[in-house]
């Protein structure tokens, strides 16, 4: 889990994946998948694209957002350090609080989190990841 920088321009301080990579012009997306996961945390590890989805989601009248998102997951059991202009801090989480807290709190994640996070832990319980 990711909590994102205070001062990003838009959901600054909320609950998000580990990164978004948002490919520079030319860059393939699994090239820059990996140099944004390296950027944001300081580590790379294998990835594997799971799903990717759509969503929509007007932040103010003059800042929206309308994606197309691909999920990539990877495992990672080592140290990381965080780049702060990026993440104000980053911490591992079980399943079942994560899921609890969502529902509970969802003012506490970003929009993108809550519409990939059931699909990301349904894949991760298939897969019998912990």
């Amino acid at each position: 889990m990711q909590r994102r920088a205070y001062d990003k321009y838009h959901s600054g301080g909320l609950i998000a994946n580990t990164c978004c990579s948002h490919p520079r012009q030319g860059e393939v997306l699994e090239e820059a998948v990996h140099r944004r996961l390296q950027e944001e945390m300081n580590f790379d590890c294998s990835l594997q694209e799971v799903f990717s989805f759509v969503y929509f989601h007007r932040f103010t009248d003059n800042l929206f957002e309308y994606e197309f998102d691909h999920v990539f997951l990877g495992e990672y059991k080592d140290d990381f350090r965080i780049n702060c202009r990026e993440v104000a801090e980053a911490w591992w989480e079980g399943y079942g609080f994560l899921e609890q807290d969502m529902l509970s709190h969802p003012e506490k994640y970003s929009v993108w989190f809550l519409t990939a996070a059931p699909r990301v832990l349904a894949v991760l319980r298939d897969r019998k990841i912990k």
